[in-house]
């Protein structure tokens, strides 16, 4: 009987592990339950269906079944992580942070572990809630597993006040992959964004009467910005590195035609002279230094073509990356790098570009026109 009972358990895994590659997680699920109901008390069975949970978002469920795969293996790092995840996606940062470390005193070599826990204390230290020097800490152990670990690298930099003059390839789209499908929810909601809102405000009186323009968004995201310019466009080009917000943008219906890239490197297979108007609204955060970037926008204007772009406010003469991970540029910068590419600055504008820990970020808005 019990030779049957784990011939059928070994079926029912290989099942569920079929379910699970499909995305039939509702389907795993029940496979893994089905095991339990003859071994009740069968770890990874127990630490698969808590994966499966949380990717199911039943965080009740995942945390009850991997409570459960701890008493049979108790400080398992796998484990530990798992809840970890858990408690973090569930909203209990601080239990998820003690499940973390948990995992990773258990094996000081766990990466993946690492990573999961320096991401939390990275927030925590953003927020004030935690020790800036304990989140650098954690990113030095991460690099020291695998110094190829270039998001922690340019996070650690952050914290530090470091300067660095781009982030590195792949962190951007990385970035905004991971919430792409909740972007317009939250930048509307919980963080009140408003660069779309000034810019028309801006370009209102020079829009209105016009209806043929050929439009470059840049960064153009899921089409927050896009949108304000539609019904003066006769074509209007969106331009995303993520392509989460590229399939988000797409499914919009609003551009014209789309390409997924690098903002520099759009611009620099760019026609000359090719656009009526480019916009760049919050873009020029994740970029840094902006002396290629700039002159490359004025070059694909049109005489008399405008460019309206924002930046988050900064102090002296240039740019600084932030503790947020984003780049703050001076308004000084900003207009000395125009001049030199030869834009005429209609506007600048003042405002408060999101809400970030119950405190608005400043920000400024430029408007130029090529002569």
């Amino acid at each position: 009987m019990g030779r049957r009972f784990a011939e059928a358990a070994e079926r029912l895994m290989e099942e569920a592990a079929g379910h699970v590659k499909e995305g039939r997680l509702d389907a795993a699920a029940e496979a893994y339950r089905r095991v339990l109901r003859h071994q009740p008390n069968e770890w990874i069975v127990l630490a698969h269906l808590g994966a499966c949970e949380r990717f199911r978002g039943r965080w009740e469920e995942a945390e009850r079944a991997l409570l459960r795969a701890l008493v049979v293996r108790p400080e398992e790092p796998g484990t530990l992580n798992e809840l970890g995840l858990v408690m973090a996606a569930s909203g209990r940062r601080v239990d998820a942070i003690a499940f973390l470390e948990r995992a990773v005193r258990a094996e000081p070599r766990f990466l993946q572990g690492w990573c999961n826990l320096g991401k939390m204390l990275y927030v925590e230290a953003l927020e004030g809630e935690g020790s800036v020097a304990r989140a650098i800490d954690c990113f030095d152990r991460i690099l020291a597993l695998d110094p190829e670990q270039h998001e922690f690298r340019f996070l650690r930099d952050a914290l530090r006040g470091d300067s660095v003059p781009a982030p590195p390839p792949g962190y951007v789209a990385a970035f905004f992959d991971r919430f792409a499908a909740t972007f317009d929810a939250k930048v509307a909601g919980k963080l009140a964004y408003t660069a779309p809102e000034v810019a028309a405000g801006m370009l209102g009186s020079w829009l209105a009467p016009r209806r043929a323009l050929t439009v470059l968004d840049l960064g153009c995201g899921t089409g927050l910005s896009g949108s304000i310019v539609r019904d003066a466009a006769a074509h209007l080009v969106g331009v995303d590195v993520s392509h989460g917000m590229f399939e988000r943008a797409r499914a919009t219906g609003l551009y014209d035609r789309l390409e997924q890239g690098e903002l520099q490197d759009f611009l620099d297979r760019a026609e000359p002279q090719a656009h009526d108007l480019v916009l760049a609204l919050d873009v020029f955060i994740y970029v840094g230094a902006l002396e290629r970037t700039v002159p490359a926008i004025a070059r694909t204007l049109k005489p008399e073509g405008r460019a309206i772009f924002s930046v988050e406010a900064g102090e002296g003469e240039g740019y600084s990356l932030s503790r947020s991970g984003r780049y703050a540029h001076s308004r000084a910068y900003v207009e000395g790098i125009a001049s030199s590419a030869g834009l005429r600055p209609v506007e600048a504008r003042e405002f408060m570009v999101r809400e970030e820990a119950g405190r608005g970020v400043p920000a400024l808005m430029f408007l130029y026109e090529r002569p």
